[in-house]
């Protein structure tokens, strides 16, 4: 490859939310325009045409995907319209790309039609979380994570999948068929990327010793919004994120129950779209929709994120940190970013509610915390050293790669 990057990117879908991993694809997609050209495809699922055709074609790739012994992972099949898959591989192939980027697991339907038509330089695929890994935590908390696809499913399927053993088999069975598709899309491409050291890990244990090398880690990006503020604040706890995602519905059903329980002497302000009908808790206030997230983070807000899904990296952290706020959460909440391994404000479920009886000391303690985290911010999630992360596994020259890879 020389001069220019000619990049080709496959989309799972629209990314517009406000949080979550819409604002690493931006800063993906920024990076990708400072470099090279980009040249950009999004696919839909088989279900919103709500015609027969992309679903006769969807039951077509199965079949042939089984007699070939491919992973069957539900997730792709919704993805795996043959004719429209191979329209646009040819698509790619005629703006002859340095490389393709596809947007995880999703494409891996896309990544089949690619390999069978043949002539594509380069393949990186970005995992973002390790999906198959996700699978079982969610099993293990009896949680089907439906996600934006749970909309485009008639309503007697989101029932089916909703009951706990269903669910659950139909959760090992994806766990598994995701394996598969890790294990392939590793192989098949040139590189595979994820966010986590953790869940980065697994994936190099997952694949043959000869494709370790394939996994790399790149962290997101975080540009400081605010500085911490001079002195401490008086303290409000913030959550942001839509109870739609199964994620944010458990952080949000915990946070709901401890502050009736125990009553801390600190508002808990919950910001996003929710489609539960909460109890009312005194000293808890939903927001609603947010057209701005940082408008959440006041001064002397603190980020509270306990997470029960492992798998990741927790951008609320570093979000957190980004606006001069300290963040609050478990074990899984930092799992993935090993430089906090010493941050203090990280909870089992006695420890937090000790924390919470125990506010009017830790003003002090907070404030240093979020010192602490905008400094990492500053040393170890910087856009210059994503970019150059990023060029160099898209490019596969390994000299372009900086310090953001593992």
């Amino acid at each position: 490859m020389s001069g220019e990057l000619r990049i080709a990117a496959v989309w799972s879908r629209v990314h517009d939310a406000p949080v979550g991993r819409t604002p690493i694809v931006d800063s993906i997609r920024r990076g990708m325009r400072s470099f090279g050209t980009l040249e950009e495809h999004v696919l839909s699922t088989v279900l919103e045409s709500r015609r027969p055709g992309p679903l006769l074609r969807a039951g077509a790739w199965v079949a042939s995907a089984a007699a070939r012994r491919r992973p069957l992972s539900l997730q792709a099949t919704l993805f795996a319209d043959g004719a429209r898959n191979r329209a646009l591989a040819d698509t790619i192939r005629r703006g002859d790309p340095d490389v393709v980027y596809l947007d995880g697991v999703r494409t891996y339907p896309v990544l089949e039609a690619l390999l069978e038509r043949g002539g594509v330089r380069r393949i990186v695929t970005d995992f973002d979380d390790l999906m198959s890994r996700r699978m079982a935590e969610f099993r293990a908390s009896g949680v089907v994570p439906l996600g934006y696809v749970g909309r485009s499913l008639p309503r007697w399927a989101r029932g089916l999948a909703n009951q706990r053993a269903i669910g659950r088999a139909v959760l090992d069975w994806e766990r598994g068929m995701l394996q598969g598709v890790e294990r392939r899309m590793t192989a098949a491409g040139d590189a595979a990327v994820l966010l986590s050291t953790a869940d980065a890990q697994q994936l190099r244990d997952l694949v043959a010793p000869d494709l370790r090398d394939r996994v790399h880690v790149i962290p997101p990006c975080f540009d400081v919004v605010r500085a911490v503020p001079d002195r401490p604040q008086p303290l409000r706890f913030v959550f942001i994120g839509s109870d739609r995602q199964s994620q944010n519905r458990l952080t949000i059903e915990y946070l709901v129950s401890v502050w009736a329980e125990c009553r801390p002497a600190a508002p808990l302000v919950i910001g996003g779209p929710m489609v539960r009908n909460w109890p009312e808790v005194p000293n808890v206030t939903f927001t609603g929709w947010l057209e701005r997230t940082s408008d959440l983070y006041t001064p002397g807000s603190v980020m509270i994120t306990p997470a029960f899904i492992r798998g990741g990296i927790k951008t609320k952290v570093l979000d957190a940190f980004a606006h001069g706020c300290a963040a609050v959460g478990n074990e899984a909440t930092f799992e993935g970013l090993p430089q906090l391994d010493d941050y203090p404000f990280r909870f089992d479920d006695a420890g937090l509610r000790a924390f919470l009886a125990d506010l009017p000391r830790q003003a002090g303690p907070l404030h240093e915390a979020a010192r602490i985290g905008q400094k990492v911010l500053r040393e170890h999630f910087s856009r210059e050293g994503f970019v150059r992360a990023w060029e160099g596994v898209l490019s596969g020259r390994p000299e372009r790669v900086g310090s953001a890879v593992a």
